[in-house]
C-alpha cells in the first residue's frame, strides 16, 4: 500500500507542476495506485470487462468446418459450450466421457438442426480413470477409422475428499493429467489424431488456480492447483 501511494502522490505533483500533462499525469498515478492496491490479475480482469477484446470469431470459426474435434468432458461446463460453438461452425463433434451422453447429443443435434448445420455428432463411453477403459476407446477409434483433427482435453473431476482410482493413484490427478498424457500419447501413435498437414491441434484446459500452487507437499485443498499446474507445465 506504501509504495502506490507514494507513485500516487509523486505523479500527482509532478502534474500539478507541468500543467499542460496534467490529466495524462493524474491517468497514470491513478492507474499506479489501482494496480499496486489490487492487485496485477484483478486490474487486468477489471479492465477488460469494461474493455473487451473483440476478436473475429467468425473467422476462425469457418476455419473449423467440416473437421473432427473430440472433446472430453462435453457434458456441462467449459466443454460443453465448446461443443456447441464447433456445432455451430459445422464441425463434427465427437463426445467422450462418462455419462449424460446420450442427453448431451441429443441437445447438440438439436442445436445444429436449428442453425443448419451439417455436423456430425457421436458420443463413446470412456472412464478417464481407467487405463483400461481409455485403450479400449482408442482401439474403437482406431477400429472405425476416425481421424481427429482437433482434440480438446476437458475432463475433470474435483472428489472431495481425496480419492484414489483402482490402480492408487490420486483420482484427480490421475483423471485432468494422466489420463491426458496417456491417451494423446495412444491417439498420436495410432494415427488417430493426425491430420495431412501433420499432427492436429491438441488444447487441454486447465484453471487460473495453477497460480497458487506453492511447490510444497500437498493438503487435500491444493490438489486442484497442483494438478492445474501440472497441466500447463
Amino acid at each position: 500500500m506504501f509504495l502506490p501511494f507514494v507513485l500516487f502522490v509523486v505523479t500527482s505533483i509532478v502534474g500539478l507542476l507541468y500543467w499542460p500533462f496534467a490529466t495524462t499525469l493524474f491517468i497514470c498515478a491513478f492507474l499506479l495506485f489501482a494496480v499496486g492496491v489490487i492487485g496485477v490479475d484483478t486490474f487486468g480482469a477489471c479492465f477488460m470487462s469494461i474493455f473487451p477484446l473483440q476478436p473475429d470469431y467468425d473467422k476462425y470459426l469457418s476455419l473449423i468446418k467440416g473437421k473432427t474435434v473430440l472433446i472430453t468432458g462435453a457434458n456441462r461446463g467449459i466443454g460443453r459450450g465448446l461443443a456447441e460453438s464447433m456445432v455451430m461452425a459445422q464441425a463434427n463433434v465427437i463426445i467422450a466421457g462418462r455419462s449424460e451422453l446420450e442427453s448431451t447429443v441429443a441437445e447438440l443435434r438439436e442445436i445444429a438442426k436449428e442453425h443448419k448445420s451439417s455436423s456430425q455428432i457421436c458420443s463413446y463411453a470412456v472412464d478417464f480413470s481407467d487405463f483400461l477403459s481409455i485403450n479400449k476407446l482408442v482401439l474403437q477409434l482406431q477400429k472405425e477409422e476416425k481421424q481427429i483433427d482437433v482434440l480438446v482435453l476437458n475432463a475433470g473431476v474435483t472428489p472431495m475428499p481425496s480419492q484414489q482410482q483402482k490402480d492408487g493413484i490420486d483420482l484427480m490427478l490421475f483423471v485432468m493429467f494422466i489420463s491426458n498424457v496417456i491417451f494423446v500419447d495412444a491417439l498420436v501413435e495410432r494415427g488417430i489424431c493426425r491430420t495431412d498437414a501433420g499432427l492436429p491441434r491438441i488444447v487441454f484446459t486447465s484453471s487460473d488456480t495453477h497460480r497458487w500452487h506453492d511447490y510444497q507437499p500437498l493438503p487435500t485443498t491444493k490438489r486442484w492447483n497442483y494438478t492445474a499446474l501440472s497441466l500447463v507445465l
